[in-house]
């Protein structure tokens, strides 16, 4: 299992991170987020990656569960994704930066409809699915949405994402 963070300002810019020494030759993008530690809560999970990966303080009421993907990884591992979402208030959560240096390369905001070449397939999925309300999608080999459902209301109806 994986959570991420869709961290949200000015109506739609997304923060995302990139992974120094991924190996993959080029700038891997991707949202704060990974694995929860044994025994942790998801919702404490993407708190606590936005400590660790942005020296943010996100406050629990201000998550909300945008979507869940599942995938199966290059290994052929089936994998579920928890994307949260919230949006960016400098006044309580304090601005983006770099905290971890060792394991982030760099921070940035990327408007959601231009989102960076060599952004993960998964969060680049997590973050559409969660800007159309998409409640649940299951993606193909490819990073393609083969199925999809939505709740009514969306979870994040009144979020800017």
């Amino acid at each position: 299992m994986d959570v991420w963070l869709i961290l949200t300002r000015y109506g739609g810019e997304v923060l995302l991170t990139s992974l120094s020494g991924s190996g993959l030759g080029e700038r891997r993008w991707q949202l704060p987020g990974g694995p929860p530690e044994a025994g942790e809560r998801t919702l404490n999970t993407a708190l606590r990656h936005a400590r660790e990966s942005a020296d943010l303080t996100v406050a629990e009421p201000d998550l909300r569960l945008a979507t869940v993907v599942y995938w199966h990884d290059a290994r052929g591992v089936s994998r579920i994704g928890l994307f949260y979402a919230a949006d960016h208030d400098s006044s309580t959560m304090g601005d983006p930066h770099i905290s971890w240096p060792h394991e982030r390369a760099t921070l940035k905001w990327a408007p959601r409809g231009l989102l960076p070449m060599g952004i993960d397939p998964v969060c680049a999925a997590g973050i559409g699915l969660a800007r159309r309300g998409v409640s649940c999608a299951v993606l193909g080999p490819h990073g393609d949405i083969t199925c999809e459902t939505s709740v009514n209301p969306p979870p994040c109806a009144t979020m800017a994402i």
